[in-house]
C-alpha cells in the first residue's frame, strides 16, 4: 500500500483536471485503507467478491448457447412477432432517401410486395401526397375565387386578366429566384403561394382602380405610393421571419419576402404599361369603375 501512496504523490504534480481531481481522491482513499485495518480488511472481501462475479460472467460468455425466438425478452418477442403469429419485416433502401424520385420507387416497390405498409418513409411520402394535392386544390379554388371577384368588380374580362398578369409573372419568377437560390419547395412553405394570389391581387385592383378614375398624374402616384408604403411594411413583416431559427418558418419568410418584392415591381411598372397599351387601342372600357 505504502508503494502505491508514493506512486499516487509522485505523479499527482504531473496531472491536470479531471485526472488531478481523480488521483487525488484515490490517493485519499489509498491513505485511509493505510491508516485503518478494518476498512482495508472490507476493501480485500469487496474486491474478492467482484472477482468472483467477474470471473461467473466471464464464464457464462464462454459458455454462451445459441439463443431461439422464445428465449428473446418478452417486450422485444411482441414486437417483432403479433400475437396471431404475423412477423415484422423491416426493409431498408438501397440507396439513401434523398429526393422524391428515390423515396417514389422505394416505396413502390415495397408496396408491390406488401400493399399494407408503415414506417417513417411510408408516412413522409403519404404526407407529402396529402400536401400536394392540398396545395393544387388551394391553387385552384385561390384562382377561381379572385377570378369570380374580378369579373363582378370590373364587369370586364381583359381587365380582369390584366390584374392577374402581374400575379403570373411573380410566381414564375418567384419559383425562378428559388431555384437559383437554391431554395426548396417544402411542406412548410409550399402551402403559403396562394397566399401570394391575395396579396397581389390587392395591389393590382388599387392600382387598376386609379388608372380607371383618372386625374391628374401626381393622384395615380399618390395610389403608387401607398400601393409601395403597403407593399413594403408586408414585406417587411415577412421578412422578420427569416430570422426565426425554426427552418420551415425562416423558408416562408423568404420565399414571402421574394414574392412581395416581384410583385411590387410588376404590379407598379408592369401594371400600368400594360392598361396603358390596351387603352390606347380602345380595348378597355372607357368608364370609370
Amino acid at each position: 500500500m505504502s508503494t502505491a501512496i508514493e506512486y499516487f504523490e509522485a505523479t499527482i504534480p504531473s496531472l491536470k483536471g479531471q485526472n488531478l481531481e481523480t488521483a487525488e481522491r484515490i490517493l485519499t482513499f489509498a491513505k485511509t485503507l493505510d491508516t485503518d485495518s478494518a476498512k482495508l480488511a472490507s476493501f480485500d472481501a469487496a474486491l474478492a467478491q467482484q472477482l468472483r462475479r467477474s470471473k461467473q460472467a466471464l464464464r457464462d460468455l464462454l459458455e454462451a448457447q445459441p439463443f431461439t425466438l422464445s428465449t428473446l425478452p418478452k417486450p422485444l418477442y411482441q414486437r417483432l412477432i403479433s400475437p396471431k403469429g404475423q412477423h415484422l419485416v423491416s426493409v431498408q433502401p438501397k440507396v439513401a432517401l434523398t429526393d422524391k424520385a428515390r423515396t417514389d420507387a422505394f416505396i413502390n416497390d415495397i408496396r408491390g410486395v406488401a400493399p399494407m405498409i408503415a414506417g417513417r418513409s411510408a408516412v413522409e411520402w403519404g404526407i407529402g401526397e396529402v400536401v400536394v394535392n392540398a396545395f393544387r386544390e388551394a391553387i385552384l379554388l385561390t384562382l377561381l375565387g379572385v377570378i369570380i371577384c374580378l369579373l363582378l368588380y370590373f364587369r370586364n374580362v381583359l381587365t380582369a386578366c390584366l390584374v392577374l398578369v402581374p400575379i403570373v409573372f411573380t410566381l414564375i419568377l418567384t419559383f425562378a429566384t428559388s431555384s437559383v437560390l437554391s431554395l426548396s419547395l417544402n411542406m412548410a412553405n409550399i402551402l403559403v403561394v396562394p397566399l401570394i394570389i391575395g396579396l397581389g391581387v390587392d395591389s393590382g385592383v388599387h392600382v387598376t382602380h386609379r388608372f380607371f378614375q383618372g386625374g391628374a398624374l401626381k393622384h395615380r402616384r399618390a395610389t403608387h405610393r401607398a400601393v409601395l408604403i403597403s407593399g413594403l411594411t408586408t414585406l417587411g413583416t415577412f421578412l422578420s421571419l427569416i430570422l426565426s431559427p425554426h427552418q420551415g418558418a425562416a423558408s416562408i419568410g423568404v420565399l414571402l419576402t421574394i414574392a412581395i418584392a416581384w410583385l411590387l415591381l410588376l404590379s407598379l411598372f408592369l401594371l400600368p404599361s400594360l392598361l396603358s397599351f390596351f387603352s390606347r387601342h380602345g380595348l378597355l372600357p372607357k368608364q370609370a369603375v
